[in-house]
């Protein structure tokens, strides 16, 4: 893993850093880094399943970044505010 990711790394400058201007968007990182040590740890054993299952929580930590609601979340925000006929 550390092979397949080093390359994505190599020309890091951290003067071109990320900025996380709120908490959440700071905790979702703080997520992403957890869950891919998880992952890290459990692909060492040779846990696929388990790897895999802390690899989705990771892409979803970060994916909150982007889109930092879930869908349901969402939905049901929406539809507490709106009265639909029946």
């Amino acid at each position: 893993m550390k092979r397949a990711l080093k390359p994505l790394f190599e020309d890091h400058n951290p003067n071109d850093g990320l900025i996380l201007t709120s908490l959440a968007q700071q905790q979702a990182l703080v997520h992403t880094i957890a869950h891919l040590q998880e992952a890290t740890l459990t692909l060492e054993k040779l846990e696929l399943e388990l790897f895999s299952y802390h690899l989705k929580d990771a892409l979803e930590s970060i994916a909150t970044l982007s889109k930092p609601y879930h869908t349901e979340e969402m939905l049901d925000r929406l539809f507490s505010q709106f009265c639909l006929g029946k």
